[in-house]
């Protein structure tokens, strides 16, 4: 993807935004993905759009087993 993608990309996220908050009376918005592998980068962006810590916006994920190791991993990462 190169960088004019990625700013289009992005505009299209904050149009829709936009737009249920303004004409839907929204007050909350989340973020999420479908997939395996996606969750470090919906916290990521989370973590980039709101400024909470990455360790708050950072969960198990799935494949991850019962503990919870990869947390730290991915709060480490989205921290980076």
């Amino acid at each position: 993807m190169h960088h004019d993608e990625l700013m289009a990309a992005i505009q299209v996220g904050r149009d829709a935004v936009h737009r249920v908050v303004t004409q839907d009376d929204v007050n909350v918005v989340c973020i999420g993905e479908l997939g395996i592998g996606n969750t470090t980068c919906a916290a990521a962006l989370l973590a980039a759009l709101t400024g909470v810590a990455p360790a708050l916006v950072c969960g198990r994920g799935t494949g991850k087993g019962g503990g919870c190791s990869g947390c730290v991993c991915d709060a480490a990462c989205v921290w980076w």
